[in-house]
C-alpha cells in the first residue's frame, strides 16, 4: 500500500510524534509512506531518517505565523501533495487544515481517506457568538469533509465519543505505537546527568502552556521535600513559570531543560522517580508521555482530566488524582 500522511507541523509535540510513529510502523510492514506537513520547527523537529517528510522550505518561515498558517497551510499542503509523482492508495490525515487538504486530494486523486483524530473540542471559544461564526464557516467545511471520510480512528475513547456525538460516526480507538529507545549514554546531555545525580526527580515533559498546568507541579514541589522538578519543553508560559518558582522559593529545585530528543527523553524516563501529567484540558485526547514513561517502568501521576486517565487507571505504576495540589500531594505520599 502507498500511504500519504497529512500532519500540521513537523515538531517534537506529542501529536506529531504519534503520527510519525504510526507512519514508521506502516513502513516497517512493507508499505510506502510519505508525510506532508504544513510547517517545520527548524529548531526542534524530530529525526526523520526512516520516513520521507515533505514541507514547503521556501515558505516555512512565513508559515510560523499562526494566523498565516491557519489560513494558508491547507493550500500549501495540497499543492505539495499534488506535485508528488507517485501512486497513492490511501490518505491519512489529522484535523482542521490537514483534513481540508486531505479531503481535496482524495477527491482529485480518487483515494481512500482516513481521519485519525488526536483530540476534539466541541467548543472552540467561550464567546457564544464566536462559536456560532466558527460553526457557520469552518465547522461547515469540516462537516462536508467528514462525508468524504472512509475510516475514522480516534486516539482515545473520549475522542471517539465526541465524534459519535457530533457526526454520528463510529470511530475505532487506535492507540499510539510506543517507540522505546535504548539510551546511548554518550549522547545524553551533560546537564541532565548532573541534574539526576543523587536526586529524586519529578519529570514533566510537555509544552509550557497553561493547559499542561506546570504551575501545579511547581506548587506541589513547594509543599514537599527531597524532590526536584524537571520541565522539558518550550512555550510562551516559561517566564510565568520561572516567576512562580521564584516566588514560592523553589527556583533552585526547578530545572527548565528545553526540548529533549528521543535519547534524552529515554534517559529522563529511566532516571526519574515519577512522571507527572497535570493537564487541565478535558479535550486532550491522550498523554503520550504517560504511556512512554510506563514503557520504561517509571510510575506516573496523572490528572483525572487527562485523556489517558480513563485508559490506564488501575494499572500497575499508575496513580490518578484531581489536578489540585492537595490531591496530587496525597497521591505522592502514597507512592513514597
Amino acid at each position: 500500500m502507498n500511504y500519504l500522511f497529512f500532519i500540521p507541523s513537523w515538531s517534537y509535540r506529542g501529536g506529531e510524534r504519534i503520527f510519525l510513529n504510526f507512519a514508521k510502523h506502516l513502513k516497517e510492514k512493507g508499505n510506502r509512506v510519505v508525510v506532508i506537513c504544513g510547517r517545520k520547527d527548524e529548531k526542534n523537529a524530530l529525526g526523520s531518517e526512516e520516513i520521507e517528510i515533505v514541507y514547503a522550505k521556501l515558505l516555512n518561515r512565513i508559515l510560523q505565523n499562526d494566523f498565516i498558517f491557519f489560513i494558508f497551510s491547507w493550500l500549501v499542503m495540497l499543492i505539495l501533495a499534488l506535485r508528488l509523482n507517485r501512486k497513492i492508495d490511501e490518505v491519512v490525515t489529522e484535523s482542521n487544515q490537514c483534513l481540508w487538504a486531505g479531503t481535496l486530494f482524495s477527491l482529485i486523486r480518487k483515494t481512500k481517506l482516513t481521519w485519525y483524530v488526536m483530540a476534539y473540542e466541541d467548543r472552540h471559544f467561550e464567546n457564544i457568538f464566536l462559536n456560532f461564526l466558527y460553526e457557520a464557516s469552518f465547522g461547515l467545511i469540516e462537516r462536508l469533509c467528514v462525508k468524504r471520510v472512509n475510516t475514522f480512528y480516534a486516539l482515545a475513547p473520549r475522542v471517539a465519543r465526541s465524534l459519535e456525538k457530533r457526526y454520528w460516526v463510529n470511530a475505532e480507538v487506535l492507540f499510539p505505537v510506543i517507540e522505546k529507545v535504548k539510551v546511548e549514554t554518550k549522547k545524553v546531555r551533560n546537564n541532565l546527568k548532573e541534574i539526576v545525580k543523587g536526586q529524586k526527580i519529578l519529570f514533566l515533559p510537555a509544552a509550557l502552556h497553561w493547559k499542561k498546568n506546570q504551575s501545579l507541579a511547581i506548587r506541589l514541589l513547594a509543599t514537599t521535600e527531597n524532590f526536584n522538578l524537571v520541565l522539558a519543553g518550550e512555550g510562551k508560559d516559561e517566564d510565568k513559570l520561572r516567576k512562580l518558582a521564584n516566588d514560592l522559593g523553589v527556583s533552585d529545585k526547578v530545572y527548565f531543560v528545553g526540548v529533549l530528543d528521543s535519547n534524552n527523553m529515554a534517559f529522563m524516563y529511566t532516571n526519574s522517580y515519577l512522571t507527572l501529567v497535570c493537564s487541565l484540558n478535558e479535550n486532550e485526547g491522550l498523554s503520550l508521555t504517560a504511556l512512554e514513561s510506563l514503557s520504561y517502568g517509571t510510575p506516573v501521576l496523572v490528572s483525572s482530566r487527562a485523556g489517558v486517565a480513563e485508559i490506564i487507571r488501575g494499572k500497575k505504576n499508575v496513580f490518578v488524582a484531581e489536578p489540585v495540589v492537595s490531591s496530587f500531594r496525597k497521591s505522592l505520599k502514597k507512592i513514597q
